[in-house]
């Protein structure tokens, strides 16, 4: 008999052993002994599943922090740090205006074609090369990368309106530096092309878009016209806007020659200059 109906019908009962038991009552204990004892190995089951589950709770939670760090290691590689914050936080709309900032373009002359005479592989380690060139030199600068589209190269010298600005200077020392570094890939891979570099300064939207592949950008029309400038410089020159000129320190404006007003397509004529970039051969 289990010990725990023992007692209760030694306390109720005054049943102190099997041999006390009414004839009459032995198949009623019996039934309520076998029903205890079940109920004790539903108990024990009970209590391994709710062990188990606590350990694989315990596991999912591990799990989970882990992707959380993970997720946010990602996020700070393409985000600004204060804007993964915001991200984390469910911040759904992020639209931020940077009053003053310099924005560049460089892109590959006849690229379409290059890459066709490379091959697929060969171009992706080409271009590889060729940006990681452009990111070392932009985080040595102490000036911003924005994105990639293709061939082209997008940075500033403030991403973040609470940034401190980078003087446009640099901007343009970093320019001659892609343009240096791309012809050496070029002559490295036995290719034959040049860099074009737009340049424009102003006011700017940055913000991030899309909700689950998330991409932090610059837009507006200080971002179009200096899109425009480098479609309509030379290889291997630096092609800016008069605004971005006029930011610029006596000494490096005396490295850009006046374009006279040209015409940049949606915004009419205006004052462009341009720094060729003299390279090996």
């Amino acid at each position: 008999m289990n010990r725990l109906l023992l007692r209760l019908l030694r306390k109720y009962m005054g049943i102190q052993s099997d041999s006390d038991i009414p004839s009459e009552l032995k198949p009623f204990i019996m039934s309520c002994n076998v029903a205890l004892e079940d109920l004790i190995i539903q108990r024990a089951r009970a209590q391994h599943s709710l062990a188990l589950v606590s350990d694989e709770l315990l596991e999912k939670n591990e799990e989970i922090a882990s992707n959380r760090d993970q997720i946010e290691q990602l996020l700070f590689n393409i985000l600004p740090n204060s804007i993964v914050a915001r991200v984390l936080k469910e911040e759904h709309v992020i639209a931020d205006t940077i009053e003053n900032t310099d924005i560049l373009f460089a892109d590959i002359s006849q690229f379409t074609t290059l890459s066709a005479e490379m091959g697929g592989a060969k171009t992706v380690t080409f271009l590889n090369d060729v940006f990681t060139q452009f990111d070392t030199i932009i985080h040595t600068s102490h000036l911003k990368k924005v994105k990639t589209i293709g061939d082209s190269y997008m940075a500033t010298t403030r991403l973040e309106a609470k940034e401190k600005k980078v003087h446009v200077d640099e901007l343009v020392r970093a320019s001659e530096q892609m343009i240096h570094a791309f012809s050496d890939i070029c002559r490295t891979f036995n290719i034959v092309s040049q860099l074009r570099v737009g340049m424009n300064t102003g006011p700017v939207i940055a913000g991030v878009i899309g909700q689950s592949v998330y991409s932090y950008d610059l837009w507006g029309n200080t971002v179009n016209i200096a899109s425009r400038l480098e479609k309509m410089g030379w290889g291997n020159a630096i092609h800016i806007s008069e605004q971005s000129y006029r930011e610029c320190s006596l000494m490096m404006q005396h490295r850009f020659k006046s374009q006279g007003p040209i015409a940049i397509k949606g915004k009419g004529q205006m004052q462009t200059y341009l720094h060729t970039v003299e390279v090996a051969l």
